[in-house]
């Protein structure tokens, strides 16, 4: 059976997580699902089988390494803060990582170690800044192949949140940190 510890399960990981335990009997996979709020890990995981949820403080260095090590693949949605830090326990540990933060810089220094442990350590690669940037250039270089001059260019991401999370009068949601 594959390990999957999910750090965090904050307002961009219900998906994932829900998408992990629906999966989980037929990939057979043990998704845990740990965050400091202990109550919002549960409230996650349910009752599912084959889900646990664990108060995590990533702070506590002896628990932090005890999951990691029981863990074989490491979903980091924890603040980009934070990523780093997960990054050298895993590459420690042997254990994959996938964040869906952005590359910290210090990142590429760790990859002859990934590539020695046969590890896999996956940044963000997908909406933002992903797929709106690659069919933004795909635009862009099509004008510019046409002879068009571009003088200004706006993009603009969608934050329609599900119904349940529309609790704000403008019915919007941002689930990443729009300083990163």
């Amino acid at each position: 059976m594959k390990h999957i510890l999910v750090l965090g399960a904050g307002q961009s990981a219900p998906y994932l997580i829900s998408y992990l335990l629906k999966n989980a009997e037929e990939n057979n996979w043990f998704v845990t699902v740990g965050d400091i709020d202990l109550e919002s890990a549960g409230k996650q995981v349910g009752d599912h089988p084959r889900g646990n949820a664990i108060k995590f403080d990533v702070n506590d260095e002896t628990l932090r390494h005890t999951q990691i090590q029981k863990s074989d693949v490491v979903v980091n949605m924890l603040a980009p803060t934070f990523q780093f830090m997960i990054a050298l326990d895993c590459i420690r540990y042997g254990k994959h990582m996938i964040t869906a933060s952005y590359q910290n810089h210090k990142i590429p220094s760790l990859d002859l170690d990934a590539n020695r442990k046969g590890i896999l350590i996956l940044n963000e690669m997908g909406l933002d800044p992903g797929i709106d940037h690659m069919s933004a250039m795909s635009l862009i270089n099509r004008v510019k192949k046409q002879g068009g001059v571009i003088h200004s260019f706006q993009s603009y991401g969608g934050g329609l949140p599900a119904p349940e999370a529309a609790i704000n009068p403008l019915k919007y949601c941002i689930t990443w940190n729009p300083r990163n």
